[in-house]
């Protein structure tokens, strides 16, 4: 399991906007924190999302993996959630 660790800077309840700042990882060559933005939006019924996060040229395409993994996991925990009230 990937645990995200590091300074949420914005977030409520009613949130269109998450904003949360990842911790240095310099063994994995990441000196400086990372901010990641995630937005959110009305979409004809559902829901958009956009994540927005830098990340050198070099691995934008294992990022782009990963990123769509976890969020292929989260969708597919959606409706189970949604049939449990939560």
């Amino acid at each position: 399991m990937t645990q995200i660790t590091g300074t949420p800077v914005t977030y409520n309840r009613e949130a269109t906007l998450v904003v949360f700042e990842s911790n240095p990882m310099p063994e994995f060559g990441r000196p400086e924190p990372l901010i990641t933005r995630v937005k959110f939006q009305d979409d004809g019924g559902g829901t958009r999302m956009t994540l927005s996060r830098p990340y050198p040229a070099a691995s934008r395409g294992t990022a782009q993996a990963g990123w769509s993994n976890s969020l292929d996991k989260l969708k597919a925990l959606l409706p189970e959630a949604a049939e449990k009230g939560r």
